[in-house]
């Protein structure tokens, strides 16, 4: 009988809590910069994080159905925000095509309104669209893994394939032949690619790679598991016969799995290890490219500065190293703004 380590466990409610703290402290920096497919991108990513690993303490060791309410909640929070960090991907990696082939270069505030409205649709609108469609192929409200948490309950049924689980290989492949396309166009326009950055404030050319190299390592993590999971569900597990009724016969039920039973396949085991792990993985990741940059850094000193003038100003015993220090991020500061 395997059951996987409660070491592994604390481990991912640590790293999960981590994760949604490192990439929450970078979206102010992201919504200066009005990149509505990053911001969505942080967004979904530190939900999907913090509700994650809530679940992992709460159903440590056990399968209990200890909250209906936060369970209906955070299984259909997880799926939908793992939908919508694939589709953030996709507005990144369009943005970044339409800003290296001029169409979206000096445009005017109605044309950046309508790109900002179609960004929305696709990373807000299609995981909606996508959520309100599961519940005709749920065969429970939600089900509980133990060690995992909530999640949703989906049976492998011929009308599953398009409505749940077809989208995130779509989504993969998409985004992938749009950075194929913004590669090349980037390379194409090598000669003047600069002029373009420098007639778009908001990204700067540094920022345009980075934000190129996420979307690049985002389709190699999402794009093959994708597809190796729609084949699995289709080729590996035997399709079910639907019926309307019969699936919703348990709707009102809740699933109970203990970590012995998901744990002794295989596939299952590294599906939910995966599905759990990926968002942390994006957000450390999204860390490692952004933290370190001149915008992210001016937000940390504006942070320290808001946090320790107060502190100096009501102590009075406050050392001379605090107060040079204090006027020198003044000086630091007021040179910035």
């Amino acid at each position: 009988m395997t059951v996987p380590s409660l070491a592994s466990n604390y481990a991912f409610s640590v790293f999960g809590f981590i994760g949604f703290f490192l990439i929450s402290i970078l979206l102010p920096m992201h919504l200066r910069a009005r990149n509505a497919g990053t911001c969505m991108y942080i967004v979904w990513t530190s939900i999907v994080c913090l509700t994650t690993a809530v679940n992992s303490v709460i159903w440590n060791r056990n399968y209990v159905n200890w909250s209906p309410v936060w369970c209906n909640i955070a299984s259909r929070v997880i799926i939908t925000a793992g939908w919508g960090n694939e589709v953030a991907l996709l507005c990144i990696v369009r943005r970044l095509y339409r800003i290296i082939t001029m169409k979206a270069v000096n445009q005017s505030v109605r044309e950046v309104r309508r790109d900002l409205i179609v960004d929305l649709c696709i990373g807000i609108g299609i995981p909606v669209l996508i959520l309100s469609l599961q519940y005709i192929v749920e065969f429970h409200d939600f089900e509980i893994y133990e060690d995992v948490g909530c999640y949703p309950a989906v049976l492998a049924t011929a009308p599953a394939i398009p409505i749940f689980l077809i989208w995130p290989a779509v989504f993969g492949l998409v985004t992938a032949i749009y950075a194929g396309l913004t590669i090349y166009a980037t390379i194409k326009r090598k000669a003047y690619k600069r002029d373009i950055m420098e007639s778009n404030q908001a990204l700067q050319f540094g920022h345009y790679w980075r934000l190129l190299t996420l979307t690049g390592i985002g389709v190699i993590c999402t794009l093959p598991y994708g597809m190796l999971n729609l084949v699995e569900n289709i080729v590996a597990a035997p399709v079910q016969p639907y019926s309307w009724d019969l699936l919703h016969s348990t709707f009102s039920e809740a699933g109970e799995t203990p970590a012995y039973y998901w744990a002794s396949d295989a596939v299952s085991e590294y599906s939910l290890e995966i599905t759990r792990w990926s968002p942390v993985f994006n957000a450390f990741m999204f860390f490692a490219f952004f933290a370190f940059t001149k915008e992210a850094r001016q937000d940390y000193r504006r942070v320290w500065l808001f946090i320790i003038q107060p502190l100096s100003m009501c102590s009075p015993d406050t050392d001379v190293l605090t107060t040079r220090f204090v006027a020198r991020c003044n000086i630091l500061y007021s040179e910035q703004i």
